[in-house]
């Protein structure tokens, strides 16, 4: 990687750092299947609660397979101690995910996403009926924090308008060129973000380079922003040029006037 690319690979982490500020941060907490029980237990409970209710069924349970074809009854009594009236509740909402996961997939377990693009993740769990827009971001924010994951085609496609990566470039090419250099953190920070951006500003159609963050740093958008200062130009001279033919329509000739007022001299005489 060049040092041109790099100080611009840095500066493109630097301002979707900015723009997207306040976005999870990918973090390699704890397995897909664990994350998505806690986010679901902590619907309506304190953080607190929830983590003991997580870990109570954890520990009473073999595996999430023992929970989801245990009785719901069975389920709240093991809730029982740890949560009140909304044991019921939760014991509920837990069973219908993990019946959801095995009926989607004939399978208890989700660690295989993180070798997935997380694009298809997150249209895979974004069909969960179980699962809302948060629980899903928080998967996808993890995908990004493994090694494992593989570059997106969505985060290849901004690359390659940018002038970071080659047309007949492969993610696994793609990611040594855009990661070289990066600690591992900064890896799946920029990685993220630039999904977030593809995804909400650099999309496949309609993309609009004129209210990119990155459009300096770009070349698609560099070409873009000089295209429309080609465009207001042009359209400025032709309004000026059309502005001073109206202009030169309105004012009569001196010779015409004289003309018109030599005729009604001459009409007043006879």
């Amino acid at each position: 990687m060049t040092g041109t690319i790099k100080d611009r690979v840095r500066r493109t982490l630097r301002l979707l750092g900015r723009q997207y500020r306040g976005r999870p941060v990918p973090k390699k907490k704890m397995p897909i299947l664990d994350q998505l029980a806690l986010s679901i237990l902590k619907r309506g409970l304190s953080p607190r609660k929830a983590k003991c209710a997580f870990n109570r069924l954890r520990s009473e349970f073999v595996d999430w397979n023992e929970v989801r074809v245990s009785p719901l009854t069975e389920i709240e009594e093991a809730l029982m101690g740890v949560l009140g009236r909304e044991r019921a509740g939760k014991a509920s909402e837990i069973k219908r995910f993990l019946t959801e996961t095995f009926e989607r997939q004939h399978r208890v377990a989700m660690d295989y996403l993180v070798d997935r693009d997380p694009g298809e993740v997150e249209r895979f769990l974004g069909q969960f009926a179980t699962l809302n827009h948060e629980d899903v971001g928080q998967v996808v924010s993890r995908c990004f924090a493994d090694e494992r994951t593989p570059l997106s085609q969505d985060v290849v496609r901004v690359m390659k308008r940018m002038g970071l990566a080659g047309n007949s470039y492969s993610p696994e090419r793609a990611r040594e060129e855009l990661f070289g250099g990066l600690s591992r953190g900064e890896q799946a920070k920029l990685n993220f973000l630039l999904y977030q951006h593809a995804n909400v500003v650099c999309t496949v159609k309609d993309y609009d380079c004129f209210r990119c963050v990155l459009n300096r740093n770009c070349e698609r958008g560099r070409e873009r922003l000089l295209e429309g200062r080609r465009k207001e130009k042009k359209m400025a001279a032709a309004k000026k040029k059309g502005g001073t033919k109206k202009k030169a329509c309105a004012a009569p000739r001196k010779g015409a006037v004289k003309k018109k007022t030599a005729k009604k001299k001459t009409a007043k005489k006879k």
